[in-house]
Formats: C-alpha cells, structure tokens, sequence
C-alpha cells in the first residue's frame, strides 16, 4: 500500500487502463491515476470477484478489473467485500449491532427463484441478514419467520410468503447460534403478535384526526387492515383494499401520507407483500415513491427487497398532508408598560398555523424491451396568524414601496405576511 489505506495496483476498464491507487471508502471505491481517476459507488456494484490474483468488479457501466496488487490481493478483496457489506447493512434499515456475525453458505428460494453462495452473516435482534459479495443480501424479519429448523449444519427459516432462506457451515459455533436463532424467533414472533394485538385493542384512541379517513374507507366497504413499522415505534399505517386497489395511509406523529396503488394478484398476496415492504422500510416511506436518481443508498434498498419493488411498480399515488402550529414566534414593536420602562426588546409573541398537501403521481410501464415512467407533482402550503400580542392592535408592517407605503403586514386572523392594500 501507497499509504494508509491505499493500495497501489492496476485498473484496467473501459474507461482507463492505467498504474492506480484504490481507496476503499464507506460509499465507494475510489481510483487514482495520474491522469484523474473515477469512483466505483458500491450502488453501481453487482459483484466483486477474486479471481487468478485479481479482483473483477462487475458494475453498472461494465467489467473492472484490479490486478498487479501481489500480496495485498486478498486483503484488498476482503475489505472491500466488508466495506460494501457494510453499505448493504445500511441500505436494509439495519441499525443495531449484531449479536453474531461470521461467515457461511447461504441458499434462498424467493418466488421460485433460487440463490446459492458465500455471505457474511449476522444475526441482530430482530433479523438475520446474509452479505454476499454480490447485490443480494437480504435481511429475514423474524417476525414473519415459522420456526427455524436445524439439520445437516443447516438453519432454514420459511416465510409466511413461502419464501425459504437457509445459511449453514459456520464453523463450530452452529449448535449455539442455531439455538440463538430460534430462541430470538420466537420473541420477536410474540412481541410483534402482542404489539399488533395492542394496536387493535387502542386503533380509535391512536386514530385520532385520521379516524374520519378510516370510517370512510369502510364504508366504501373496503376490507381494512393495519399494520406496524416496528415494534419500537409508535407509528402505524392502515389501508383499505378492494377490488384490486388500495389506500395506504400512513400515521406518523408529524404528519400522514397516503399512497394509492392498483394490483393484479390476489388481495392475500398484495397484502403480504405490503406489510413485508411496510416492515423494511422502517419509516423511511420516501424509499416506496421517490425516484431513486440521486439516490444510491435507496437503489440498493429497492434492489435487494422484491416486496419494495412490487409496491414501486405501475400506478402510485403519494398524498402528504400536514397541520402544524408554530408557536412563540419573536414579535418585536410590542407597546410596553409604563411602570417598567419605555422599550422593548423583542419577545416570543406570536403563533401561526399551517396547512398543506404535497401530491406526487407516477405511472411505470413496461412495454416489450421498453420502459417508461411519466410524473406529475402538486403542492399547497396555507397559514393564518393565530395569535398576536394584545398591544399589536393593527398588527405588524412589513415591506413597503416608495410613494405607496406598506404591502405587507403581519397580523392575526390573515395570512402571515399577507399583500396589504386598497381593494376596487
């Protein structure tokens, strides 16, 4: 290595072939050259390969070779596999530290797709998640897990989508975390039956502002069903679902957003698939409609969670709606008393409200080999003075215009700074 941290090798790629140095870093691999250099963001990265004393990276924009690195070779690739492992951890939402990690074999079956391999795996209270060196980790939620089985040196956990996720050959420590595994499955299966539980005993209390919405999708007669994000989190979401269409609302203490969707498989299937990605998205709702240009960690996220890409696909309606009150905004002109003094200094004198709806609309399509998405976006924000300080009578003047006077003023019962003049 060059320095700490850089490794001097060769690159050789469509894009240059030259002498280099590599920075493995927490969001990319970095290049050096004397003519330049390029990034390597691990969201463009589909696999990393050690083959015959060289590191092969398959990436979005073609094939990267790293050789000439001699005895730093397997060094190189193994931190580089832990540093895009680590990326991975992140784009799953995963956040605590592990209570195992090692390194295995793993093999998946999801939607009659099979997957086999070597992976970094690691147990965390309320998942397991393999890291191979290519782009499919996963991350197992326990709490739609049945029981782990254990045989031949080999932990299988099937879904309540069918889904089977298996890891084995890790060493000698199998039998305890084979039991480890187990024993947390069935916590976190009866904490998350009791959470939900509790969630239906209190839905009224916890609706609260969102109960009108809820009443109206039942009486649309809308099969209705809730659901958590985590069992740490107060938050919820509900939907109504009918007809191959749903409304997704999703209840949060600052604000709640809704989401429309149209499906073609079996409500059953569209209702799994929603908890699932409701549960990886852990609050992050952006990662369900945003587009994912500009934003690598959410691509990967999408990449490595079938059920986020079935809620992403087609139609989707995104509504935000907000009401938020602010209060003790710094007033200054307030009339003092007499007996105190002739001034004032500014003071926490006012209040405001706002409202608003932020709208995205976004229809994906594939048609043969073509594909293409169409978006549309609206927004409103409405606010009214609430509150004044009783001195201010006339309210605040804002801007004023030469030979006119004041345009703006700030003053209860209107729009904050609202446009003040005469009316023909």
């Amino acid at each position: 290595m060059a320095d700490s941290g850089a490794y001097s090798c060769r690159v050789s790629c469509d894009r240059l072939e030259a002498e280099a140095e590599c920075m493995i870093g927490g969001e990319a691999l970095s290049v050096r050259t004397k003519g330049g250099g390029m990034q390597v963001d691990y969201s463009d990265l589909s696999d990393i390969r050690l083959l015959d004393y060289r590191v092969v990276l398959e990436t979005a924009g073609g094939k990267v070779e790293i050789s000439c690195l001699g005895r730093q070779t397997e060094d190189f690739f193994e931190k580089l596999w832990e540093a895009y492992g680590e990326r991975s951890r992140e784009a799953l939402f995963v956040a605590s530290e592990p209570l195992y990690a090692g390194e295995g074999d793993y093999a998946y079956t999801e939607q009659g797709l099979e997957a086999h391999g070597i992976a970094k795996v690691a147990l965390y209270p309320d998942c397991l998640c393999i890291f191979p060196h290519d782009d499919r980790a996963r991350r197992i939620p326990l709490c739609f897990a049945d029981a782990p089985e254990a045989a031949d040196f080999w932990i299988s956990l099937r879904l309540d989508t069918g889904d089977i996720y298996r890891v084995g050959r890790i060493g000698r420590s199998f039998d305890a975390v084979s039991e480890k595994i187990v024993t947390l499955q069935q916590k976190v299966a009866q904490r998350w039956r009791k959470a939900h539980k509790e969630l239906a005993d209190d839905l009224s209390a916890r609706l609260g502002a969102d109960a009108e919405g809820y009443r109206r999708m039942e009486s649309l007669g809308c099969r209705m069903v809730t659901g958590l994000y985590s069992r740490e989190d107060e938050s919820f979401w509900f939907a109504g679902i009918r007809d191959g269409k749903a409304a997704v609302e999703w209840v949060t203490q600052e604000q709640t957003a809704t989401y429309l969707y149209t499906f073609d498989t079996d409500e059953a299937v569209f209702e799994r698939s929603l908890r699932h990605a409701l549960e990886s998205a852990a609050l992050h709702r952006e990662v369900i409609y945003t587009d994912l240009d500009g934003k690598p960690l959410y691509r990967m996220t999408v990449r490595r969670s079938y059920h986020l890409r079935f809620l992403r696909d087609r139609l989707s309606v995104n509504f935000d709606w907000f009401d938020k009150a602010t209060k003790d905004l710094i007033v200054t002109g307030i009339t003092t008393s007499t007996i105190v003094g002739v001034s004032a200094s500014p003071m926490n004198a006012g209040n405001v409200d706002n409202q608003g709806i932020e709208l995205e609309v976004r229809w994906k399509d594939q048609v043969g080999d073509f594909y293409y998405s169409i978006a549309g976006n609206f927004s409103t924000l409405r606010n009214r003075v609430t509150f004044l300080h009783p001195t201010l009578k006339d309210g605040l003047a804002g801007v004023s215009v030469r030979n006119y006077g004041t345009v703006t003023r700030f003053e209860k019962g209107y729009p904050a700074w609202h446009l003040y003049g005469y009316e023909f």
